[in-house]
């Protein structure tokens, strides 16, 4: 992040800091609570933003080895995502193209062959069929045409997306385009992933994600972890479209009050996070990043990935109980969010409310709402004119 970006987000804070106030946006929002619970409306969001777009699968690290792999359910769809050659990936359908079997049920490893364990065909790492046992047998085949089907894979700074059903031409670049500079300037490519822990939450993958939007819950639901490091609803929420950020001052930033701002550093004084749309958040810390992936299994039922990126000049040089001790405090921060999730879900389903109330401080909140709303009316639109009546 620029400099002068760095210190435009930091002086906006300490205004806020100093005027007791906080970020607004110009009204409240209301959001029916049948987007929380309901199937038919959770089908047409796995679809137009899970299933159609680029989601976060892995991060390079852990396709680091030579023909290194990861198995993935990318949303109802298994897949292969493959270290083909040096900086080169690509993801395929975990599906053997003879009779459907899944190819390859390893989480992770290294293989430059993939074998069929119904029938044995053999796939290259690179997706191409290789070898087919008694291969007189089927007269047809034309073994280019029976590759394993690949999908539209992008990687950048190290992280790697992947569309269960979108096209290779989508856009990634101006999908990407908003966040990129700051995501670069972070080096995350030179980070590797440490301590990965998974969880199924009982709870709808918005009120995940809303919690890392908004400051106002910190002072009530973090009193016990993090909020005496922080100020009470004080936050710098940008919409970086489609993907968020949001700045959260801690009590430290009150020390550069009066000295040299070619020298604020944003990460020395606040946490950041970045919502990437729409699975992946980035907590960026003073010497390392927190990522969340949000796996939606239904209506009400969530899989949240946690694993933290460390700099890899930096893993080694720090004891071991250094990065233990901040996995620790996050995990246990994260927790505190997914079980009010739970509680909240519990709530939705009792019918005190037909809607959710979202105050002028949780304006990111319905705008995320409003990001999923239009996602989803533009594949309806797309599949109008796909299928004709």
């Amino acid at each position: 992040m620029k400099q002068s970006e760095q210190v435009r987000l930091l002086e906006s804070c300490l205004k806020h800091i100093e005027d007791k106030t906080t970020q607004h946006v110009d009204e409240e929002y209301f959001s029916p609570v049948y987007k929380y619970h309901d199937k038919e409306w959770f089908d047409k969001e796995i679809e137009a933003v899970f299933r159609s777009k680029p989601s976060y699968v892995a991060h390079t690290s852990e396709l680091a080895d030579e023909n290194g792999f990861i198995t993935y359910d990318l949303y109802g769809t298994p897949i292969i995502v493959s270290h083909v050659a040096p900086g080169e990936y690509k993801a395929f359908v975990n599906v053997c193209r003879h009779r459907g079997a899944q190819l390859e049920e390893k989480e992770s490893g290294s293989k430059s062959r993939f074998m069929c364990p119904y029938h044995g065909w053999t796939y290259g790492c690179d997706g191409k069929l290789k070898g087919v046992p008694f291969a007189e047998g089927f007269p047809t085949l034309k073994k280019e045409d029976n590759n394993l089907r690949e999908l539209p894979l992008w990687e950048r700074d190290g992280f790697i997306f992947v569309s269960a059903t979108g096209s290779k031409d989508f856009d990634f670049d101006k999908f990407w385009r908003p966040i990129a500079d700051d995501i670069s300037a972070m080096k995350t490519a030179d980070m590797q992933v440490y301590h990965p822990v998974s969880k199924d939450w009982k709870a709808n993958w918005k009120l995940v994600s809303g919690g890392g939007l908004e400051s106002y819950h910190f002072k009530v639901t973090h009193k016990k972890t993090i909020a005496p490091y922080f100020f009470n609803n004080v936050s710098i929420c940008e919409r970086l479209s489609p993907h968020f950020r949001l700045v959260l001052p801690r009590q430290s930033i009150m020390d550069l009050i009066g000295t040299d701002k070619s020298e604020w550093r944003l990460r020395d004084h606040s946490h950041i996070v970045y919502n990437v749309f729409p699975n992946m958040s980035l907590l960026v810390q003073e010497d390392h990043i927190a990522m969340l992936i949000m796996k939606p299994k239904g209506p009400e039922l969530v899989e949240i990935s946690f694993k933290m990126l460390i700099p890899n000049d930096l893993i080694d040089t720090k004891d071991l109980a250094h990065w233990n001790r901040n996995h620790s405090i996050t995990e246990a921060t994260l927790a505190e969010d997914f079980a009010l999730g739970e509680m909240i879900q519990r709530g939705i389903k009792s019918n005190a409310n037909e809607y959710l109330r979202f105050g002028l401080f949780e304006g990111a909140l319905g705008q995320l709402e409003d990001l999923i709303n239009e996602s989803v009316d533009d594949y309806e639109a797309v599949q109008k004119i796909r299928i004709p009546e």
